[in-house]
């Protein structure tokens, strides 16, 4: 028998007594506003507000489903407990018809933000941002860790879509899928300047419900899908859709592209980096790479160093 709506004082009369071990007790949700609150950022599930010096609260689409919200924190929960620098997500709440995750955080601002901020820290900020991932990929969860495998999430999708391709198409994505190495090391899921936020000169992550287990490749194949492909969509999508999913002027993407990436893989130096992002060769060069063939490019490029990095 669900019991649901319960006001916090029943609430903890359910879960003393141990009745919440007996009956699916649910608590009622609190109410926020978010007007008149700063937008840090937003994507594909909802956008993230701050709310005080003390919290921010991403607030999910109207469709995304509350037994949604609580799985992305019950993943957030499980990753803090994997040693991931995370925000400390400690309630879930209504906002309008909407519902959201509340995270206490100090004066913490995004990668993003401080891109935009000074530019010229952009060196320092997606180097350090590429390193902390690559931390990240040194974490190898347990077999009960409970994150899903990004692997099988693919697959997946790709059967999701195979109603509007071709049969030929369908098996192409899934041997494509197939053929990367299985891993079982810790992946962010999106990890983008505007999850990344800086409290105190550290790093935290937010909006981590897209945590998995897999190849680190498809962590890196997400930061170029940020940073390349989509400010390549302009004439698709505005400029100002496209700074608003950045989080920062399209400006500076290939420039935070060419950091992160070399200072993952250890390619160059920083005075190397530095020239090669001014470099209007390469940017040239790189402009024609769109699209699913730069994906396909560079995915399989990963796949070989990261073979090499870490073995076969």
């Amino acid at each position: 028998m669900p019991v649901v709506n319960v006001s916090n004082d029943v609430y903890e009369i359910f879960q003393v007594t141990g009745f919440t071990e007996l009956l699916d007790v649910k608590k009622k949700l609190r109410e926020i506003s978010v007007e008149g609150c700063e937008l840090i950022g937003q994507g594909g599930y909802g956008k993230v507000y701050r709310i005080n010096e003390e919290t921010i609260a991403k607030i999910y689409n109207p469709r995304i489903t509350l037994d949604f919200v609580e799985q992305e924190r019950n993943i957030s929960q499980k990753a803090f407990l994997l040693g991931v620098p995370t925000a400390i997500s400690y309630d879930v709440v209504k906002c309008g018809d909407c519902f959201g995750v509340v995270y206490e955080l100090l004066n913490a601002k995004t990668t993003a933000q401080l891109i935009t901020e000074d530019p010229s820290k952009i060196p320092e900020i997606a180097g350090r941002s590429a390193g902390l991932l690559k931390q990240l990929h040194q974490i190898v969860p347990g077999e009960d860790s409970g994150l899903p495998d990004r692997k099988k999430k693919l697959l997946s999708w790709a059967d999701s879509v195979s109603a509007f391709i071709t049969e030929e198409e369908s098996e192409k994505i899934k041997a494509f899928i197939n053929s990367i190495p299985d891993r079982n090391t810790f992946l962010h899921g999106d990890y983008n300047s505007k999850n990344v936020m800086m409290q105190n000169g550290e790093f935290i992550l937010i909006d981590i419900g897209d945590a998995a287990v897999g190849h680190s490749v498809f962590d890196i194949a997400g930061l170029m899908l940020a940073y390349i492909i989509l400010p390549n969509t302009r004439g698709i999508k505005s400029d100002e859709e496209i700074m608003s999913l950045l989080g920062f002027d399209i400006q500076y993407a290939q420039k935070v592209w060419g950091v992160m990436c070399a200072t993952y893989f250890g390619l160059k130096t920083p005075e190397e980096i530095g020239a090669a992002t001014k470099n209007e060769e390469v940017k040239q060069r790189s402009s024609l790479l769109t699209g699913a063939a730069l994906r396909r490019i560079f995915i399989s490029y990963c796949r070989r160093r990261l073979s090499h990095l870490c073995g076969a």
